[in-house]
């Protein structure tokens, strides 16, 4: 009889620890899988990505009177693209929106103006000592464009089941439309600062090709791009130019 006691009671104390390590090992599973929705969901569940590209832009051509200093000549790009996979590869294609931004700072107290020509008006180049002031103190001169955009881009990710993870080498285009362009000067006088601004267009092209490249991990990355086409319209720039614009910077993934 204590025999049978002492084989029953085992049978309850395997049943109750085979329960509990049951338990246990159901409690893991739940925790690894929350901590992988967690992960999944830290971001909003929409099929894209929205991001930033945030550096600097140059205009390598520009003649020397008005050529551009790299600080603060700022180029932001605001973008969402949606994720196409390429069947069960690693490869996938985002096409997209954006809106872009790009202030050209110039080295000289200069900027440009539209001014009565043969042909009706044309875009010059002005000594801003001409038309400010005698006793302004001119600080920064800027020309500024903004342009609404399509990006379509390929991307190649090392890690396709966690692409949010993984490195990532993209390549492709943007097929931007110029929405705005101005000029933009701070200057001080009698202590005081002030800002001039005109808009016009300036003989800027209306559209544009940029090649672009990006390498990324994760959410953080760099990017290059550089134009196909010219600042401004063929033989309408002031003094001449033909520069085609390059820029560069760091990317975030917002979500």
């Amino acid at each position: 009889m204590k025999m049978s006691k002492r084989v029953g009671l085992l049978m309850v104390m395997a049943m109750f620890i085979s329960t509990s390590f049951s338990i246990a090992q159901d409690d893991q599973d739940i925790e690894e899988t929350n901590t992988k929705k967690s992960f999944e969901g830290a971001r909003p569940d929409l099929p894209g990505v929205l991001g930033l590209d945030l550096g600097f832009v140059w205009a390598p051509d520009l003649p020397n009177d008005m050529s551009s200093k790299l600080w603060p000549s700022i180029y932001f790009r605001g973008y969402y693209k949606w994720d196409l996979w390429l069947g069960k590869s690693n490869f996938s294609v985002h096409p997209g929106i954006s809106v872009t931004s790009e202030k050209y700072t110039f080295k000289e107290n200069r900027s440009i103006a539209s001014a009565p020509g043969i042909d009706g008006y044309e875009t010059v180049l002005i000594d801003l000592d001409t038309i400010l002031p005698a006793d302004a103190d001119i600080k920064r001169s800027q020309f500024h464009a903004v342009y609404l955009g399509i990006p379509l881009e390929i991307t190649y990710n090392t890690n396709r089941e966690y692409p949010k993870k993984s490195f990532k080498i993209t390549v492709g285009a943007n097929f931007d439309f110029r929405v705005s362009s101005k000029t933009r000067v701070k200057y001080k006088q009698d202590g005081q600062r002030k800002i001039s601004k005109q808009k016009e267009k300036y003989d800027t092209a209306w559209w544009r090709v940029n090649l672009t490249g990006r390498f990324q991990y994760s959410s953080f990355g760099v990017f290059y791009n550089y134009s196909l086409t010219q600042l401004f319209e063929e033989d309408n720039g002031p003094l001449g130019t033909t520069t085609q614009p390059m820029s560069f910077g760091i990317s975030f993934d917002l979500f």
